[in-house]
């Protein structure tokens, strides 16, 4: 009798391991999934710092090793106003197991210069090149800050 009971706790047990092994076990998005969710972070990212200047957003997405305390850290993100920036669009994803480098298109006005004698000023673009890692958090900006 003393067996049995030992044997159904042993085989219980066994089997509680087994699925919470299991479930400790992170299933890892595929690599479309990852590249697209690497675009999205990223256009927002620069969106949030350089349109809408929601710093806020930008230092929580910041690697949090080595990261400047918040109000030293907008001190060195904040633009200093010369370039107007319109819009920010993903160009490109690559992806090497936890690390990724962005290409995305910056659409910018630089006020002050003057306009073609058409007087409409085709908006200037220019390539943002971003690094990015994957962790247990999602993407997180590898930042040159």
């Amino acid at each position: 009798m003393v067996l049995k009971i030992r044997s159904g706790v042993f085989c219980w047990l066994c089997a509680v391991i087994f699925l919470l092994s299991l479930n400790a076990c992170e299933s890892r998005p595929k690599m479309s999934e990852l590249k697209d969710s690497l675009g999205k972070t990223a256009e927002q990212y620069w969106t949030n710092r350089l349109i809408m200047g929601d710093f806020r957003q930008c230092y929580d997405l910041e690697i949090e090793d080595g990261r400047l305390p918040y109000p030293e850290y907008v001190k060195k993100v904040k633009p200093a106003g010369q370039i107007k920036f319109l819009s920010i669009k993903t160009k490109e994803v690559n992806i090497d197991k936890d690390n990724g480098v962005v290409s995305l298109l910056a659409k910018h006005d630089i006020p002050g210069i003057p306009s073609p004698k058409s007087g409409r000023r085709k908006a200037l673009e220019s390539t943002i090149t971003d690094k990015w890692i994957y962790t247990s958090k999602g993407w997180r900006h590898e930042g040159r800050t």
